[in-house]
């Protein structure tokens, strides 16, 4: 059986911040510790150190679904020389390091006042400092609640650097008051691709719920009822796009042409919806199926932000004869009973992803409810092709032509409806150099590389 290695080679000109080689004896006390955390940590079988400066990490047997997770199994170091070998034994260590870290960065924590601010300095035994990094001799977070209080600080010079606005929802709720101060040249905005927000539907439902969504052609039909685009244009003021399937369009994976789109339609959801009985008997405004029995469904979202995104998919599911019901409050761990209509949730943006939507996936009784596929979905098919692209190397041809049939299949079927990519914002002062908020999930992760111009 086909078992994986990773070695990783330690730079040798990294030190901790107290001028100690950093090694891979670190390294392992850095898996001890995850491994005290979690006996069961993720896919592991071994992690060794070969010589001072080399690690080797060794897979489950048969295990190859790593794709582009390999940063991920280098467990974070952990300094021995101050904690000793056996700290991973003493469940006092890791609280206590949190609060005196040790590290290897360009900075190394100065003072720490819990809940108002957190004072780093430079590390004299940074890697980099040969290339003149950092370039700040200090850096202060400070914790700030209110989104008033967020703007006031960055315009008053209290704060040169809002990474993501992601905590203050009123800010990225509110678009154009942050488009309005930067045409004014208050700060600069930079406007982060987030995670996509998915339209769940209860497919396969447990225990004996109404059977809204089993038919793909009234999944097609709310695909061409909701005018996706126009409510993203809203919510974001133009700065977010409509998804076809659970990748974006310009990741190298994107099935493109191949896909079945759903551009908006209401004509066309309204004959598939016709074709399958469900018609306006009574002339209410709302369609029934033969029975007299109404289409009317409930659609749960967890925040006030999702709200408007919420109403605004009402109505239009109500110009198709749908009527739709809200529930606030909802979280992805309330659908894993499997006893929803519908449901907006944050979504995945990796090819991965598609093993959200295979069978195996599915959420039940036995199994305790594991597993994220709550819209019950099944498809041999569909769990043929991710199937294949998870065992295989990422670049190979199974690799490529799976992930690809795995998108098609998803686009035809819709086991989900993507909508668009939470739009997240980062501000930045003016006078703020080298911010570079889009080429990492981290938006500081040039932190050494970033600068403050002084005018003269």
């Amino acid at each position: 059986m086909l078992q994986m290695s990773v070695v990783y080679r330690l730079r040798r000109d990294v030190l901790w911040s107290d001028g100690t080689p950093l090694t891979a004896r670190d390294a392992i006390l850095g898996y001890k510790m995850a491994l005290a955390a979690n006996p069961n940590v993720w896919a592991t079988q071994s992690y060794e150190a070969l010589d001072d400066y080399t690690v080797r990490w060794t897979g489950w047997p048969g295990y190859t679904d790593l794709n582009y997770h390999y940063p991920g199994i280098f467990y974070l170091p952990f300094p021995q020389h101050v904690w000793g070998p056996d700290a991973w034994k003493k469940a006092s260590v890791l609280s206590e390091s949190e609060v005196d870290p040790l590290g290897w960065g360009p900075f190394v924590l100065d003072e720490w006042v819990k809940g108002e601010y957190i004072h780093l300095v430079r590390n004299p035994f940074y890697f980099r400092a040969d290339e003149g990094l950092p370039h700040l001799d200090e850096v202060t977070f400070r914790f700030i609640e209110s989104s008033d209080q967020v703007l006031e600080a960055v315009v008053e010079g209290g704060c040169d650097i809002v990474p993501d606005t992601g905590d203050y929802e009123e800010l990225r709720a509110d678009l154009s008051a942050l488009m309005d101060a930067e045409s004014q040249g208050l700060y600069n905005v930079a406007y982060l691709r987030g995670k996509p927000l998915w339209l769940e539907f209860g497919i396969d439902t447990y225990r004996n719920r109404p059977d809204w969504f089993s038919d793909v052609r009234v999944r097609r039909a709310f695909a061409y009822c909701i005018d996706r685009q126009s409510i993203a244009d809203e919510t974001f003021h133009r700065q977010s796009t409509v998804w076809d399937v659970y990748l974006p369009f310009d990741h190298p994976l994107y099935a493109g042409k191949e896909l079945t789109v759903y551009h908006y339609d209401p004509q066309k959801g309204n004959r598939l919806l016709d074709e399958l009985g469900w018609t306006d008997r009574d002339g209410d405004g709302i369609r029934e199926n033969e029975a007299g029995e109404p289409f009317s469904v409930t659609l749960g979202f967890g925040t006030s932000f999702e709200q408007p995104i919420v109403e605004a998919i009402q109505q239009d599911l109500r110009n198709c004869g749908v009527n739709v019901q809200r529930q606030s409050g909802v979280s992805l761990l309330d659908l894993y009973n499997r006893q929803f209509d519908l449901a907006l949730t944050v979504g995945a943006a990796v090819p991965e992803a598609c093993r959200i939507f295979m069978s195996s996936s599915i959420p039940t009784e036995e199994d305790l409810w594991a597993g994220r596929n709550v819209s019950g979905y099944t498809n041999p098919a569909f769990d043929a092709a991710c199937g294949q692209a998870l065992a295989a190397w990422p670049g190979t041809e199974d690799y490529i032509n799976g992930h690809r049939r795995a998108q098609v299949i998803f686009s035809q079927e819709l086991p989900a409806l993507p909508l668009f990519h939470i739009v997240n914002v980062a501000l930045a002062r003016p006078e703020v150099k080298g911010f570079n908020p889009y080429l990492a999930d981290n938006e500081l992760w040039n932190i050494e590389e970033i600068d403050i111009s002084v005018e003269q």
